[in-house]
């Protein structure tokens, strides 16, 4: 998407059509913002198409164009201000908030209605929650577009929505978001996913919540540009997402990108593949047998390591459906030290289902953590950024948990960049535990921009967690 600064400067050197660009951008913020002040949508959009008109008289004005969507966000607040202190039928949403006799009024459960009760709900809340509450949930701005647009800190942004959800019940989070989705801007949906897959810099978790909000999984189709699109992580996190966010009904379409998904000409796509057919897809056991575990067995002689000890390493979970023959010859076929021990534990494993033995999983938690400390302390950099994408976190040991992340944060002094990257990038789900000393380091020496930006909102989250 174009920067603000060339925005601004197409729209000045061409006129009106040119700024069409800009309102493209920023209809759904200003929309946004003029509806957390306001009670009515249509009232909000007349002052949209207000706060563009003035916006493209005023624009010579502008002297900093980076600080476009503040501005922008600054003028809808004036008109809204002076739209409520001019029409004394606009009710403010404080004062409904406050009236016990409104509080108490049935809502009849039409779509005005739900409308007016949701609008009730977010008008309980403080102005500065009230409108990102507004904007996070209405066009499913991501929180560090909110932060822009509020020029505002990514951690408050988190902490505002944090605290608006708990006082929020959940039934009612539940409908601000349906209504809100509704009453947006449309959007073409496949671009919005597309756009969403791309943001590669982001946590799998914060996209997976932006997916969710914009309604991906009860319509499959929608990640089908961007499973094929040029970058191999885009189409990666695109056969993850869609099954991890499928269902029953409509799993056909997903089961298609999976397949697609392990063959793939991309390791990273073929492994990440693996994961989606044979754990997160939620289709019916015999599809799962007949259709991924073939495609998922050829792989133990795939030519990425990677990939084939990822195939080792599910298939264990199939120990009937994996001949012998084949977990023998791969194991007798791999040069890989690592990756000869997954093999002979899936032999192992075949060998005990068919004498009727149990079948354990792969390794036990001690030879886990033995592995993968010796791949994160590994003098080759792809084992160690391997090792940090799959950390064995044991959730019922606080003592390994720290033992795991602090060896984890150790590498982010590593020096190799690629893997100071990954591991700011990976250790910002487990920032309770991770030592703020060894972050603000790293932060300080770190010379990378991509690693820089990791790290300093690894240092946020720490912050933030360790402070509640």
């Amino acid at each position: 998407m174009e920067d603000d600064g060339a925005l601004v400067a197409d729209a000045l050197a061409g006129g009106p059509e040119a700024f069409t660009s800009i309102v493209a951008k920023y209809q759904s913020v200003v929309f946004g913002v003029a509806l957390a002040r306001l009670r009515n949508f249509h009232d909000a959009e007349d002052i949209a198409q207000s706060v563009f008109v003035d916006a493209f008289t005023q624009l010579s004005r502008l002297q900093e164009t980076k600080k476009l969507g503040p501005w922008l966000r600054t003028l809808a607040i004036n008109k809204s201000i002076d739209r409520q202190r001019s029409r004394k039928s606009t009710v403010d949403i404080d004062l409904i908030a406050n009236d016990p006799a409104h509080a108490e009024t049935p809502v009849a459960l039409t779509s005005e209605g739900l409308r007016d009760q949701m609008l009730d709900a977010i008008g309980r809340l403080g102005e500065a929650q009230r409108e990102t509450v507004t904007l996070f949930y209405l066009t499913g701005h991501s929180i560090q577009e909110v932060a822009a647009i509020q020029d505002t800190p990514v951690g408050t942004i988190k902490a505002r929505l944090h605290h608006a959800r708990r006082k929020l019940k959940q039934d009612v989070t539940d409908m601000v978001e349906s209504t809100l989705k509704t009453e947006a801007p449309g959007e073409d949906l496949a671009q919005r996913v597309f756009e969403t897959l791309s943001q590669h810099d982001r946590h799998g978790y914060d996209l997976f919540q932006d997916l969710r909000r914009l309604g991906a999984g009860e319509n499959m189709q929608s990640f089908e540009q961007a499973s094929q699109a040029d970058s191999a992580e885009t189409r990666r996190m695109a056969t993850n997402f869609a099954a991890q966010l499928a269902t029953k009904e409509n799993d056909a379409q997903a089961i298609g990108l999976v397949e697609r998904g392990l063959k793939d000409p991309n390791r990273f796509v073929r492994a990440g593949a693996v994961r989606a057919g044979l754990r997160h897809l939620p289709c019916t056991d015999d599809i799962r047998h007949q259709r991924f575990v073939p495609l998922v067995v050829d792989m133990l002689f795939d030519r990425s390591k990677e990939v084939r000890w990822i195939a080792a390493d599910y298939l264990q979970e199939f120990p009937d459906l994996v001949s012998i023959d084949r977990a023998a010859q791969a194991l007798l076929d791999e040069t890989n030290r690592v990756v000869r021990r997954y093999k002979e534990q899936l032999l192992r494993t075949i060998l005990k289902h068919r004498r009727g033995e149990d079948t354990p999983g792969p390794f036990s938690l001690d030879e886990t953590l033995s592995i993968w400390k010796r791949a994160i302390r590994s003098a080759t950099s792809s084992e160690r950024v391997r090792a940090l994408k799959k950390m064995p976190i044991p959730l019922n040991d606080s003592a390994k948990i720290t033992e795991v992340v602090r060896l984890a944060a150790a590498t982010l002094a590593d020096p190799m960049r690629r893997v100071r990257r990954r591991a700011a990038y990976e250790l910002r789900r487990w920032a309770a535990e991770v030592p703020q000393g060894a972050v603000e380091a790293a932060l300080e020496k770190e010379t990378d921009d991509r690693a820089r930006r990791s790290l300093t909102e690894l240092l946020e989250r720490v912050k933030e967690q360790q402070s509640s």
